[in-house]
């Protein structure tokens, strides 16, 4: 049988603008981009945070910036809570982020073979396994607030809601001489029916069903921790830590991404 040359693919990346959380996802993407240069990259955030953070990375030809709505209604007056802007934006999220996809494999003539995203998007997981390709979720952060996150159920059926501050967690491993109050605000103490405290519960719960979980970390800062997640996750990949700005290897970065797409 005559052979088929392989289909270009398209990385649809999914950012989410606020704080410092999309540079870092597109210094990665960069990188791989660099090492991948017939892979397109598509990379989906706000206008206002694709303008502030795309002109270092001009010269890849292969990565498009693509905005999305930032979810806030015309004419609309913020009252000065930051957090607003931030609920008004995942409110709209899913639906900007598919119309976006959608223009973007228009436009390209690519079907979306891979989706990279903020670890935050538990619903990119939904999308990847619509268009039955891989989820890759980025976590800015290190092991030990992402473990926090992922056994929250477990945490809130052990202490209790609101109780219980200076109990250890035990319970979870790596974590034994960290205390039930210094958890991340929304786990157990703080508004849990806020949309950052269901985000990341929805986030735990999720991400167990990625392809890949990765970080910017390295195994030996938290080995009982990262351990435990490597159980827990299909892949968990420590990637860095590594200089954001620094210039993309020459070979071998995006050979983890390619496997997945």
């Amino acid at each position: 049988m005559p052979q088929t040359a392989a289909v270009p693919g398209h990385v649809a990346v999914l950012a989410f603008p606020f704080s410092t959380h999309a540079a870092p996802l597109l210094a990665i993407i960069h990188r791989l981009a660099t090492s991948s240069p017939n892979t397109h990259f598509s990379f989906f955030s706000t206008q206002q945070s694709n303008n502030s953070i795309f002109s270092v990375y001009n010269q890849n030809t292969n990565i498009k910036a693509c905005d999305v709505w930032d979810g806030v209604p015309e004419g609309y007056v913020f009252s000065g809570k930051p957090q607003v802007q931030i609920e008004l934006f995942m409110k709209s999220a899913p639906n900007s982020f598919r119309k976006a996809m959608e223009v973007a494999v228009s436009e390209t003539g690519r079907k979306v073979s891979c989706l990279v995203s903020d670890a935050f998007f538990w619903f990119a997981g939904e999308m990847a396994e619509e268009k039955g390709v891989a989820w890759l979720p980025f976590w800015t952060a290190g092991p030990a607030s992402l473990s926090a996150h992922v056994y929250t159920d477990l945490i809130r059926e052990t202490f209790g809601v609101g109780g219980q501050e200076d109990e250890l967690l035990s319970l979870i491993p790596g974590m034994s001489k960290i205390r039930t109050r210094d958890l991340p605000e929304g786990v157990l103490f703080g508004n849990l029916e806020s949309c950052f405290s269901n985000m990341m519960h929805k986030m735990g719960r999720a991400l167990p069903q990625a392809a890949a979980v990765f970080i910017n970390s390295f195994e030996e800062l938290d080995p009982s921790i990262t351990k435990d997640l490597k159980s827990r996750f299909e892949k968990f990949l420590n990637i860095g830590p590594f200089n954001m700005i620094s210039p993309a290897p020459a070979c071998g970065g995006h050979i983890w991404l390619h496997n997945m797409a």
